[in-house]
């Protein structure tokens, strides 16, 4: 039996996603994570880090569910975000400006081109903790999952997956761990970033939700002010803009640009 599924693949960044159209709801109850693992797999599969689908809402423009590359959901991603509102567009599903549910609730996109601009929700935005851990200053905030923020002098020669690996499952914060971002300030408006996400296991080229937590954090610090540019590991940009009234942060967007890299048509039986 053969069950053809066809895919968009959309890079932000360098952040890479295998896009499904699901808004018939046919399709979700079908990936397993053993499915999504094999089907994000580079090296026998059609390789990304991580898999979305856009699935039907009943409010809202549509549902998206996030699953990284190794097959568990995960609550948000801020580039996948971004991929799904240009998908969606470019799929029919909603125009250029419109609503999405995600798992960590609400969101507003719009689009300019192939600029993509998400809102994002941050919890507890007043609840920045840090931690010395391995005699590391460590900041911990959800912006739709949860991260670590470390400030460092010369981001180029951070061992960005070792010391990840062993801060990733840092309990205090989140028990499930937390992504692990190392954060370099340029200027007022300007930073340098480079994350280690769990779940991939590894460093990724762009990190939306990671960017936009360094950027809050920078802020906090008195570092920096918003708008603030975040320059990932591809060298590219990512904008954070966001509003810090008595303690707490408020209207938070990602923008930045994203790109059809390829489309095609796999097996479902084959993964």
């Amino acid at each position: 039996m053969k069950t053809f599924i066809k895919f968009t693949k959309i890079s932000a960044l360098g952040n890479d996603f295998i896009l499904i159209n699901d808004i018939n709801n046919t399709i979700k109850k079908h990936l397993n994570s053993s499915v999504i693992y094999n089907l994000c797999s580079f090296h026998t599969g059609i390789g990304a880090d991580g898999l979305i689908t856009v699935s039907p809402d009943n409010e809202y423009d549509f549902r998206m569910f996030y699953f990284n590359s190794d097959g568990n959901e995960a609550m948000m991603c801020g580039n996948g975000a971004r991929s799904a509102a240009y998908f969606a567009y470019l799929e029919h599903i909603s125009l250029v400006s419109g609503r999405f549910r995600a798992s960590d609730g609400l969101h507003q996109f719009t689009i300019s081109d192939s600029v993509i601009n998400v809102s994002l929700n941050v919890v507890d935005g007043h609840s920045i903790i840090d931690e010395e851990i391995d005699n590391k200053k460590v900041y911990f905030i959800n912006t739709g999952v949860p991260h670590g923020i470390l400030f460092v002098e010369d981001i180029k020669n951070i061992e960005v997956d070792i010391i990840g690996k062993k801060l990733r499952d840092y309990r205090g914060f989140d028990k499930k761990g937390a992504n692990i971002n190392f954060v370099q300030i340029i200027d007022r408006h300007n930073i340098l970033i480079r994350t280690f996400e769990k779940g991939i296991e590894g460093e990724t080229l762009s990190c939306g939700t990671g960017s936009t937590a360094a950027a809050i954090v920078s802020h906090y610090k008195s570092f920096t002010n918003p708008p603030i540019n975040a320059i990932n590991k591809s060298n590219e940009i990512l904008k954070i803009d966001f509003k810090y009234v008595n303690n707490d942060v408020k209207d938070v967007t990602l923008e930045g640009n994203v790109k059809v890299t390829f489309k095609g048509i796999f097996d479902l039986y084959e993964y």
